[in-house]
């Protein structure tokens, strides 16, 4: 009984010091600002993997500095004016489908209770390797999502590479660049590209569709490189909101299609510089 007791008063002490302490303080109204991460994990894989601890320890400075985290739905529906966000409205995105935030990240959101939303490229889902920096498997992504926590949307299907795009051998993003042959010495047609982009943006969709039976209606392009021409062939092959990495918040009723983001989940940036920024432009 004794030992009960212990735990009880452990329980009590540690929620009050998680929840106790939350500041009241209004940074910004009508606005939502949304945070990219990419990877958790317990190895130092690349800058954009962070560990668990600092992961959790994340959410928890942003939830005692008085954030009200929301789901990537609340935020379209505050976008196109169905409903208004609370003061401090945060989102928080991960990016690349990958398996270490369905080992690290994911128990994270659960214990906090906190939404989230994957953006995965969908042609990666049947790897079978088993490291943090593999994608999660096709398992994995139905039990985020059944979570009823976290939202899985677009990354494109093959698209998330680099290639060559010049004579001088440059390197960019797949889908939003024609590609240039250096054996051939020739650009991609403007006709085999656009065919290219549509192709593999309907069936990312199909994939999503076919896996949890849900219409994927936001990409989030990789890299956060895009132009005129990418936007006009997503919306073709049935994408309605994009999601960028330019930094800015997302407001409400403005019937913004783009989604604005805050860089957050690097190794070599701190929470508190992030938040720093983002009460700065909240002013």
């Amino acid at each position: 009984m004794k030992r009960f007791w212990l735990l009880v008063l452990f329980f009590f002490i540690f929620n009050f010091r998680v929840y106790a302490k939350v500041e009241k303080k209004i940074y910004y109204k009508d606005k939502i600002a949304v945070l990219t991460y990419h990877n958790v994990s317990p190895k130092p894989l690349t800058n954009l993997t962070i560990t668990p601890e600092r992961f959790e320890d994340d959410l928890l400075t942003l939830k005692r500095m008085g954030f009200n985290f929301i789901s990537l739905k609340d935020t379209i529906d505050c976008l196109e004016g169905r409903r208004r966000p609370p003061v401090n409205a945060l989102l928080i995105t991960f990016d690349d489908g990958l398996k270490g935030f369905y080992r690290y990240a994911l128990p994270v959101l659960r214990k906090y209770n906190i939404p989230s939303v994957n953006f995965i490229v969908t042609s990666r889902i049947n790897t079978k390797g088993q490291k943090d920096s593999f994608s999660m498997n096709e398992e994995e992504v139905k039990e985020a999502f059944s979570s009823g926590l976290i939202e899985i949307d677009s990354h494109t299907h093959e698209s998330h590479d680099y290639i060559y795009i010049n004579e001088s051998l440059k390197q960019g993003g797949k889908l939003a660049h024609r590609g240039y042959d250096p054996i051939s010495k020739r650009f991609e047609r403007e006709g085999d590209y656009e065919k290219r982009i549509y192709e593999d943006l309907v069936k990312s969709r199909e994939v999503i569709k076919n896996l949890l039976g849900k219409d994927s209606n936001v990409l989030c392009f990789p890299f956060g490189q895009y132009n005129k021409k990418v936007l006009e062939i997503a919306k073709k092959a049935g994408f309605e909101y994009f999601v960028t990495t330019e930094r800015g918040f997302n407001k409400f009723n403005s019937k913004s299609k783009k989604i604005y983001r805050f860089p957050a989940g690097y190794a070599n940036i701190r929470i508190e510089d992030v938040v720093k920024e983002i009460i700065e432009k909240g002013k």
